[in-house]
């Protein structure tokens, strides 16, 4: 229907989808670390950032390390399982999580949240 032209198109599209989702994927997993290093959850080493680029090259080492060690050790069915336990992480333990801290803040405190 739409033609060849129309399918290079379409492979086109799909190939820069991938691609900004590999970047967004990649530097908001590299901030997620940074953050966690700042607030001390992780080693302070990935809470810096470059002094010249200002880009937190120590979160963005662990990332990429991490990611080539589950794709040399997994498999591709292994990756999914660990995707799908991470999400529904996300989706049903998180948000009960969120609500103790806040509730907890919320006693501590004496303010409203």
């Amino acid at each position: 229907m739409i033609g060849f032209f129309g399918g290079i198109l379409y492979a086109l599209c799909v190939t820069a989808s991938c691609f900004g989702v590999t970047n967004s994927v990649t530097f908001t997993t590299a901030r997620l670390i940074h953050a966690a290093g700042r607030e001390h959850h992780l080693p302070l080493i990935f809470g810096t950032v470059h002094p010249k680029s200002l880009t937190p090259v120590a979160a963005l080492f662990l990332h990429g390390t991490l990611t080539s060690m589950f794709l040399a050790l997994g498999s591709f069915g292994s990756l999914v399982v660990l995707n799908e336990m991470v999400e529904c992480y996300w989706y049903f333990v998180s948000p009960f999580q969120s609500l103790a801290y806040l509730g907890h803040r919320r006693r501590g405190s004496g303010a409203e949240v």
